[in-house]
């Protein structure tokens, strides 16, 4: 059975702020390009939780790379079979704003 893939308030967030840069400083045809990246990568997650590795092993939080520009950070509830996408962080901010 498939995790379901929950986002975060703060991932929402980050997610409409990355689609609002890249159609204003790219094109349609990047922003499209990001959302299949994360929906590939949201499929990965859904089907094997375990398949990348731990950001924060003590507190449970994996990362994935989704583009060179963007980190995603995730934990896992077994329990519910939920994938909580936690954030979707943009590697040019001060490293002190990811807050995990």
């Amino acid at each position: 059975m498939d995790y379901k893939i929950v986002l975060s308030e703060r991932a929402i967030k980050d997610l409409n702020k990355t689609i609002v840069f890249l159609l204003k400083r790219w094109t349609e045809k990047e922003a499209s390009s990001f959302l299949d990246k994360l929906d590939e990568i949201k499929n990965a997650i859904s089907k094997n939780p375990l398949l990348f590795p731990y950001h924060d092993e003590v507190n449970q939080i994996h990362k994935v790379v989704l583009t060179k520009h963007n980190i995603i950070f995730y934990k896992i509830d077994d329990t519910n079979k939920i994938i909580q996408i936690i954030t979707i962080f943009n590697v040019y901010q001060d490293p002190e704003k990811l807050g995990l």
